[in-house]
């Protein structure tokens, strides 16, 4: 019986069960089951749920990967990977992702799709931990942190709204932090609620009555407000002059016309 179901990817669903094995079912291209001795690809389809990860550790590509299932405390699904978060007995957090890579968003600092869960690490190597919350996009993937902030990894392209928010271009393996505003400071505070979507990003933040949106992507940008709604831009990029007022006098900015 299922304990828990979880928003997951495009492709596949996934659910913790009774037993605290979190299992999933539904397309494998890319690997996005998350268990390795399925086959892959586009007729890669399982009706059945299959236990994501690896049981007994054994060793693939030159390390023992193991995935306690049972301490799974949140997981998100993108457009083909698949994100858990892991609460380990001593209370802290780990990140593991699996399936497309193609733009770095199952964050193991590679651009290799991973059929089985692999760690998230930062730059120099070292888990990512203290996370909250995981939201994942089409092929970004985001982590409120418990401390305050942001962090996100995967596709960060001008074509697609520079989706992970750090200020800079190129996508990114390993998680960088979101930056608040052109003048480069992380974005700040405690988040009580983070969404990605297909190239965007919103979060609300306790105690100031604070919501962010970022990375508007191939859409119209739209503030809603009690009054109603307003549109900020006529497409995907603030090129106008009175769309680039509108957004500053909604408290925004632009950088790079978005």
């Amino acid at each position: 019986a299922a304990k828990k179901l979880f928003l997951t990817s495009d492709s596949a669903s996934c659910a913790l069960d009774n037993a605290g094995d979190m299992k999933c079912w539904g397309g494998n291209i890319y690997g996005a089951l998350g268990n390795p001795s399925l086959g892959t690809g586009n007729d890669a389809i399982y009706f059945e749920p299959v236990v994501v990860g690896n049981a007994n550790g054994e060793v693939i590509d030159g390390t023992a990967h193991v995935f306690n299932e049972g301490d799974v405390e949140d997981m998100a699904g993108g457009w083909l990977h698949h994100c858990a978060l892991e609460r380990e007995q001593s209370g802290g957090t780990k990140v593991w992702c699996w399936g497309y890579n193609g733009f770095g968003q199952v964050g193991d600092g590679t651009s290799s799709s991973r059929n089985f869960p692999v760690l998230v690490k930062h730059l120099n190597g070292s888990a990512l931990t203290g996370v909250s919350r995981l939201a994942l996009g089409w092929d970004t993937t985001c982590a409120a942190m418990s401390a305050g902030g942001v962090m996100c990894w995967g596709r960060n392209e001008e074509a697609w709204g520079f989706s992970c928010g750090d200020g800079t271009s190129g996508h990114k393996y390993n998680p960088v932090w979101v930056k608040m505003s052109a003048d480069g400071s992380d974005l700040q505070g405690a988040v009580r609620e983070l969404y990605v979507g297909q190239f965007s990003f919103c979060a609300l933040f306790d105690g100031a009555d604070r919501v962010y949106v970022a990375s508007l992507g191939d859409c119209r940008a739209v503030l809603a407000t009690r009054a109603g709604a307003v549109n900020l831009t006529t497409d995907c990029r603030a090129d106008r002059p009175d769309e680039v007022a509108r957004v500053v006098a909604a408290r925004g900015f632009v950088a790079n016309r978005r």
